[in-house]
């Protein structure tokens, strides 16, 4: 895999310096792209790169890097050798000095020398500290110093998928990046290594996955070898630790006396971060760990385990001590296997969660173990084993907690693992006469605020929501739901602003609160922010629960489908439905929580966008198998994915109608936002009923982007293009492109139709400019625009049909007429366009 350079603020840094004047350090650990830079920046200027270069195997040799660069004279002493080296040096050569932390101390010398007396004293590259007499020269210059970035998750991503034909999975790319920190050399090698294993698969949506780990390939542990070469032994027996166990508190790492093991910058073996220390990349203690021998692997458990117990660090340092003892044999405690069960299950790491309470329950633990073994299973969509698991417990003689445990167990599985909402409220119904404790209270209230708001009672949902809330007694993670459920069903009955101040505090209230949770409150913010128009927040939200989520069964589904949103939003296509894509597989088939169903159609939206009514019709049925209850709202995504199938395949009409149709199943059920979506697909239509009822939905509704959308209603209800125009400003000015370019294409249309040949042209340049930030879409109002002629609705709507392939026997049947009046339809349309007659 190769690794195309991309210029960035580094290389700017670098000319800047170079044309003061002044030397330039570049510095970063192994394989950041420090050499590359050099290269990059040399060839940009038109000269040839005099390279000094030094090495960890000469470094003890008097003179050896420069001596590989010009003849020298030993006798000569330093003097002498930098005289030679500035006759080597012609005009059209830069000098780069490369691995300067191994340069010999005699070339140190010359090379401070040179530093000081040339014209343009060029570039210097390190990974770790310089001889001090090379530091002292560069200070003395005023060396500009430039610290070269690791690559991000986007840049990563990028980088492999410039190798393949198609997409990486996200939690493929995510796992790579974490390995390599966003080491270039490091990505390629594993990469590259990957492939050579053949655990680089194609699946069956073009999306490529790793079937297995990333090999660490031999030039990459030559990488990490030369740097664990160099660690001194309190970094080495860290990295060893680390290799057990990360991130280490830094309680521990004091108590073990290796403190002074813990880099302060960029290329240490290991870096702090907050409290805890952590690898400076993920690699050093996977090579480590291939180093170290089992029996030397126990010993360094059993110390680290001592540590760790010495401390009062909390549920995850107590989970760290578990799991250790879990994988070294060292004896366990049946309640410490328990509550590190939860711990994990509330991070969201499932798999950990369920071997810890399964070795829980094998070992004798009681009704706590086999419910965390219940939560967990459920939640990996595996509902009937979950069941299975609590088939026989006496639910008579079980006390207050065991029964509040129980209740809430049952009834969260129910309603996220079966979809069974009315069942859940059922279970609680039961149960809660025997609960008088407040906390106990609380966690039946929250929970019935989470089925209320799945089953799409908005009212309900903030009843049991504020009742939670308002339980001083309350646990922090039923506080927490209350707020995340309050703030979801505001943000779904059009009140976006005060969905954001909740969910805000849902989150700055959630430390301690489940992954899931989080996930779904900063999932709630993400749409609560496109819903006022603020997508930069959007996307700085969706990208940090990306990469904060351990992306494993629905925290991971959540990340992905909210990711989806905010590239929808910005008309992303392919990242969306890359994305969709992932969360799909990820919930798989038996999904019953509503968001498998959700993304599902959020998939045949973008089909729709880019006139892919085949990608539409996969996308029904996926949503039509996720959809548990067929009525009402929660049966409106099978409905809106139809939909967009008809809209792909060139139909207006129907669409329109379908969407107004379900919009009032959704106001039905006070789920204002969804109607209001629906509706401006109507209003992207052209059809003025969609824009009457969306003008009135948003009455009691606030948001930007709502406004915006009322704005386009309106203007389309007026045929006013100026009107219209101004709204596509407003939209290209948010950053949501797509609605811009339909808003800016119904212009043009009205225009056409008034004969403004003028206003036509300036408008067409202001929509292809706003299609060249988008991907490829081609939604009906681009369609109606591009037309040379002025068409009606009807010959529009049929000449569209017959475009991607619909037979006269098919429009016919779609718009309910004969397939004569479909071919006098046609020809109409073709004459006006000027199109030979094709059928």
């Amino acid at each position: 895999m190769k690794w195309p350079y991309q210029r960035t603020s580094d290389f700017d840094a670098v000319a800047r310096g170079w044309a003061e004047g002044r030397p330039v350090l570049i510095t970063g650990p192994s394989g950041i792209g420090k050499t590359r830079l050099s290269r990059e920046f040399v060839d940009s200027v038109g000269r040839r790169p005099f390279w000094i270069i030094g090495s960890a195997a000469m470094r003890d040799t008097p003179l050896a890097a420069v001596a590989a660069a010009v003849p020298v004279d030993a006798s000569g002493g330093v003097a002498a050798t930098v005289d030679s080296l500035r006759a080597a040096l012609s005009d059209d050569v830069v000098v780069i000095v490369e691995a300067a932390e191994h340069l010999d101390s005699a070339s140190s010398a010359v090379v401070a020398r040179l530093v000081s007396s040339i014209a343009r004293p060029g570039l210097i590259t390190a990974a770790g500290a310089v001889d001090p007499v090379l530091a002292r020269a560069l200070r003395d210059a005023s060396a500009v110093e430039v610290r070269v970035a690791a690559l991000g998750l986007e840049a990563t991503t990028d980088l492999i998928e410039s190798s393949l034909d198609g997409r990486l999975a996200v939690d493929d790319a995510v796992r790579i990046h974490r390995l390599t920190g966003g080491n270039p050399l490091m990505v390629t090698e594993a990469f590259d290594s990957a492939i050579a294993s053949g655990a680089v698969v194609r699946c069956d949506d073009a999306v490529w996955r790793l079937d297995a780990d990333p090999a660490i390939s031999a030039g990459l542990r030559q990488v990490c070898a030369d740097r664990l070469m160099r660690a001194t032994p309190a970094e080495r027996r860290l990295v060893d630790l680390l290799a057990l166990c990360q991130p280490l508190p830094y309680e521990v790492v004091d108590r073990l006396g290796l403190a002074g093991g813990v880099g302060r910058a960029e290329g240490g073996l290991a870096l702090p971060m907050g409290d805890v220390v952590v690898p400076g990349h993920a690699v050093y203690p996977e090579v480590r760990r291939a180093q170290i021998g089992q029996l030397e692997r126990r010993q360094l458990a059993e110390q680290l385990v001592e540590a760790l117990d010495a401390m009062d660090g909390g549920s995850i340092v107590r989970l760290h001590a578990v799991r250790l003892r879990q994988e070294y044999g060292l004896e366990t405690d049946v309640d410490a296997l328990t509550a590190c069960s939860a711990t994990a299950f509330q991070m969201g790491d499932l798999v950990l969660a369920e071997r810890l309470s399964s070795v829980a329950v094998e070992s004798g633990g009681g009704l706590g173990a086999r419910l965390q073994l219940s939560r967990a299973r459920s939640a990996s969509g595996r509902s009937s084993e979950a069941r299975e698991v609590l088939r026989d417990v006496d639910q008579d003689s079980l006390g207050e907690a065991d029964v509040a445990g129980y209740a809430v167990t049952v009834a969260i599985n129910r309603s996220v693992g079966d979809g069974d909402h009315s069942g859940a409220i059922g279970v609680l119904d039961k149960f809660e006469p025997r609960i008088e404790a407040a906390a106990f209270r609380a966690s039946f209230a929250a929970v019935r605020a989470l089925v209320h708001v799945n089953a799409g009672d908005q009212f309900r949902a903030l009843r049991c929501a504020r009742t939670a809330r308002g339980i001083p007694e309350g646990a922090p993670l039923w506080t927490t739901v209350g707020a995340y459920v309050e703030a979801e069903a505001l943000r779904r009955s059009g009140e976006s602003r005060r969905a954001i101040v909740i969910a805000d505090a849902a989150l700055s209230e959630g430390g301690a609160a489940a992954s899931f949770v989080v996930s779904g409150a900063r999932r709630t913010l993400v749409q609560a922010l496109i819903c006022d128009a603020d997508l930069p927040r959007a996307v700085l939200v969706a990208d940090r629960l990306l990469d904060e989520t351990l992306l494993q069964s629905t925290p991971r589904a959540l990340a992905c489908a909210s990711a989806a949103m905010v590239d929808m939003a910005r008309g992303r296509f392919g990242a969306a439905r890359h994305q969709c894509h992932d969360a799909l597989r990820v919930l798989g088939t038996a999904d019953r929580t509503g968001l498998g169903r959700g993304t599902a159609a959020q998939l045949a939206e973008i089909c729709a966008v880019t006139g892919d009514a085949e990608g539409g019709r996969r996308a029904v049925a996926l949503s039509a198998t996720a959809t548990v209850e067929p009525h009402g709202w929660p049966g409106i995504n099978p409905r809106l994915a139809a939909a967009f199938v008809l809209v792909a395949e060139g139909e207006v009409a129907r669409p329109a109608r379908m969407f107004r149709e379900i919009a009032a199943t959704c106001l039905a059920a006070d789920q204002r936002v969804s109607a209001i979506a629906a509706l401006y697909w109507g209003v992207r239509l052209g059809d003025a009923e969609s824009a009457h009822a969306l003008v009135d939905a948003a009455e009691l509704c606030d948001g930007a982007l709502i406004g915006m959308q009322r704005d386009h209603a309106t203007a389309t209800i007026d045929r006013a293009p100026d009107d219209l125009e101004r709204v596509a400003e407003r939209f290209g000015d948010a950053g949501f492109l797509p609605f811009a370019v339909d808003a800016v294409s119904q212009a043009i249309v009205v225009h056409r139709a008034r004969g403004e040949v003028r206003s036509v042209r300036r408008l067409v340049d202001r929509r292809e400019t706003w299609r060249s930030g988008c991907d490829p879409m081609t939604t009906p109002a681009v369609r109606d625009s591009q037309s040379v002629a002025v068409l009606t609705r009807r010959e529009f709507e049929a000449h569209a049909m017959a475009s991607v392939g619909l037979t006269v026997a098919d429009i016919a049947v779609r718009l309910g007429v004969r397939e004569r009046t479909v071919r006098s339809v046609l020809h109409t349309a073709y004459e006006k366009s000027g199109v030979p007659r094709s059928r």
